[in-house]
Order: structure tokens, then C-alpha cells, then sequence
């Protein structure tokens, strides 16, 4: 499967619900495990593309 094949979502493919868990968790500070979702991933994958997009044009 190609890159350009791998980022379609098929028509029977639904996007996971924000509050969806997708496996495993993090440890918070009282020792309680918050269960990671699709928006927590979502977000950190947005932060690290503007951090990028921002570094990019300092250096760049």
C-alpha cells in the first residue's frame, strides 16, 4: 500500500469519537491513570506540528 493509499479512510471506516480510548494511559501526579483518547493524540500531534512549523521558521 502506498503512502497516498495508507492516508484515505475507506467509506466503512469512521473516524473515533474524541473521548474514544485507544490503549494504554498516563500517570497524573496523585498516581491516578487517565486512560489516553483520540483527542488527547489528536492534540499532541497538533502541538508538535506547530512546534515544527515554528522552529522551520526560526531556523529557516
Amino acid at each position: 500500500m502506498s503512502p497516498q493509499h495508507a492516508a484515505e479512510v475507506s467509506p466503512d471506516q469512521q473516524p473515533l469519537p474524541e473521548h474514544h480510548r485507544v490503549g494504554g494511559a498516563i500517570i497524573d501526579e496523585a498516581g491516578r491513570e487517565i486512560p489516553i483518547t483520540e483527542g488527547m493524540v489528536r492534540e499532541a500531534c497538533q502541538a508538535l506540528e506547530t512546534s515544527r512549523r515554528q522552529e522551520a521558521q526560526v531556523t529557516g
